[in-house]
């Protein structure tokens, strides 16, 4: 009895590990609306060294980069704090790399407030919400796989987002995806109980 109990719980974990990895890999690529309405973009942060904005960072800002220039029109949201060791907060240095790379600073908003992936969103929606509190479509730029949990909390916050989803270096990417199908799992837990 006591057997067949424990091979059921892991069969179930293992299910539940299955789906929730194939629903992260299900954002790694980028989205292509057919609308031509989306006005903002938030680019979720990433760690800041005393010599500069990290790579994931960078690869964020990257594939932001790819779209603010082709679209003028597009706000965007840089979000995210300072943590204890960061020289400045993630928001202001996304701001000072999208200035150098050719966005006008009246495009950019920094949300510097934010220490987790909810926060940043929360806090961005804040931001728009100050000229519009209906449902706002976005273009949602973070790590491909931290696409699916940074959309899960989006649509929660009244946004339409659309992935821009960056690269992760295949060295990194067992030990992020294994941690984000955790995270993923914690936050339906939480939406659920």
């Amino acid at each position: 009895m006591l057997k067949k109990l424990f091979f059921a719980i892991i069969g179930i974990c293992f299910l539940v590990f299955t789906v929730t990895g194939v629903l992260i890999y299900s954002k790694f690529e980028d989205e292509h609306p057919t609308r031509n309405d989306i006005k903002y973009m938030v680019v979720l942060g990433a760690k800041v060294r005393e010599n500069g904005i990290s790579p994931t960072l960078q690869r964020r800002l990257d594939k932001a980069l790819n779209v603010l220039l082709l679209d003028t029109t597009i706000t965007v949201i840089v979000s995210g704090g300072k943590g204890e060791d960061e020289p400045v907060s993630e928001a202001k240095a996304m701001s000072d790399y999208l200035l150098t790379h050719g966005v006008n600073a009246n495009r950019i908003i920094q949300e510097d407030q934010s220490f987790s992936t909810e926060e940043n969103i929360i806090n961005s929606r804040r931001k728009i919400a100050l000229t519009n509190n209906s449902t706002i479509p976005i273009y949602l730029s973070t790590s491909n796989y931290h696409q699916y949990r940074a959309q899960y909390l989006a649509r929660d916050a009244g946004f339409i987002p659309y992935a821009l989803s960056s690269s992760t270096p295949n060295s990194d990417m067992p030990y992020r995806f294994i941690r984000e199908i955790f995270a993923v799992i914690n936050e339906w837990w939480s939406d659920t109980f």
